[in-house]
């Protein structure tokens, strides 16, 4: 009998430590998950905020361009006409070059954007897989639980229980039972 009640400490520890570490393992992939979304997030801000960056140069462009042809129509003397003409160059090169510099960021960033994303689906994936496969971890323990209480009625069903119990014991070691 002190046997049979060291082997059901065992089951008993064994079970325990095993859900104790399936809890920590849900806490780590929770914790990823989180930190993840959170990157995601920023991401989506900086890329709204690349995004009106852009608008805003594309409006002091289309802005350069009217000044532009309004200088052109003016009569205004030929020096005068010449400094305007070279500033609105100026200014239009400058906000070409922040044009396309921005597109270049924003499209640095989408393409980020769309790593940090598959990385997230990946990590999603992962952890619903860890995550399903510690549920049936959890159910197979609380249906073998549920079986050992059946089983503690009766004298040779504890017997046939204990020797079950050694072999999904030994399963479990072996990594063998999923």
């Amino acid at each position: 009998m002190k046997v049979v009640n060291m082997l059901k400490v065992k089951e008993e520890y064994d079970y325990e430590n095993q859900c104790r570490k399936l809890d920590g393992h849900i806490d780590n992939l929770t914790s990823e998950l989180e930190r993840v979304e959170k990157a995601k997030e920023q991401l989506e801000r900086i890329l709204y905020e690349r995004n009106i960056a852009l608008n805003e140069a594309e409006v002091k462009l289309v802005d350069a361009e009217k000044k532009l042809a309004e200088v052109e129509n003016m009569p205004i003397a030929l020096s005068e006409y010449q400094i305007e003409d070279s500033t609105c160059h100026k200014a239009f090169a400058t906000s070409e070059k922040k044009v396309k510099y921005l597109a270049r960021t924003l499209e640095e960033e989408r393409y980020n954007y769309a790593n940090i994303e598959k990385q997230l689906i990946e990590v999603l994936e992962h952890g619903s897989r860890k995550f399903s496969e510690a549920s049936r971890k959890i159910n197979l323990l609380a249906e073998l639980a549920n079986h050992h209480q059946a089983v503690d009625a009766n004298p040779r069903a504890q017997v046939m229980a204990m020797w079950f119990g050694l072999f999904l014991f030994a399963l479990f070691a072996l990594n063998l039972f999923y």
